[in-house]
């Protein structure tokens, strides 16, 4: 069953050098988020936008399915992305869905 995405955001992945990372990542890859506002890791979903498949150093615009709850998303919110410990990437908010308003 597809999610209906929460919001659409411009991710830059690290470098391999410094994250660690040499395989690229392909549309539906699941990592974790961490909000400065949020003492808490959500579970997410990435689905590319115009690629399925991104390299560590670039940069994609990507719609994200969060698979928990979570409230007072806005646009320009930035996040970290995170792949078991290893901080992989950067991110900010381009776009709220209404669907994630009423979670």
């Amino acid at each position: 069953m597809e999610r209906k995405p929460d919001f659409k955001a411009q991710i830059t992945y690290f470098s391999s050098y410094k994250s660690g990372l040499t395989s690229p990542f392909s549309s539906g890859f699941r990592c974790v988020l961490r909000f400065p506002f949020i003492n808490k890791d959500f579970f997410c979903i990435q689905n590319y936008i115009d690629t399925e498949l991104v390299f560590p150093g670039e940069n994609v615009t990507t719609n994200i399915s969060v698979l928990d709850n979570i409230k007072d998303l806005y646009k320009g919110l930035d996040f970290e992305l995170f792949l078991n410990t290893v901080k992989i990437g950067e991110g900010v908010i381009t776009e709220v869905y209404l669907s994630s308003s009423s979670t």
